[in-house]
């Protein structure tokens, strides 16, 4: 479950990284 959770948290950063690129 925490192993999940830590993997969201990447996942939820790449999504943020990703929008910052795109909208750039």
């Amino acid at each position: 479950m925490i192993s999940s959770a830590r993997h969201a948290s990447t996942q939820h950063k790449t999504t943020q990284h990703n929008t910052k690129q795109h909208k750039t």
